[in-house]
């Protein structure tokens, strides 16, 4: 055997380029079928929503605030029945414009969620 078979074929070299193959490998973004990482976002997304509901109800203002949140309720996974009941309060929410009523409702909300 000829001394480049020797140190090409050697467990030392295979290792070295396996790990310079192997080392680009990491966790990815993509949503494979089957996953959880559906669910993972879906968590996110509701303790998002409670910290902004938590923030709604102690400064009694939530303008802005209530942009793109009826989308969010709508991606929550729970039960319909409540969703559809958070999509009422946020309806009201939407509506009030004294800041007990912001405080109350944002609260009510905020408590729904895990």
């Amino acid at each position: 055997m000829s001394r480049m078979c020797a140190f090409a074929c050697s467990p030392l070299v295979f290792v070295a380029l396996a790990g310079v193959f192997v080392s680009g490998c990491g966790p990815s973004d993509k949503v494979v079928p089957g996953s959880n990482a559906i669910s993972e976002d879906t968590q996110r997304n509701a303790a998002d929503l409670k910290q902004l509901l938590q923030f709604i109800a102690e400064s009694g203002e939530a303008g802005s605030a209530l942009e793109g949140m009826k989308e969010s309720i709508t991606k929550l996974d729970m039960a319909e029945d409540t969703k559809q009941h958070l999509l009422g309060l946020y309806e009201k929410l939407a509506r009030a414009r004294q800041p007990a009523e912001i405080k109350k409702v944002a609260a009510e909300m905020a408590q729904m969620l895990p």
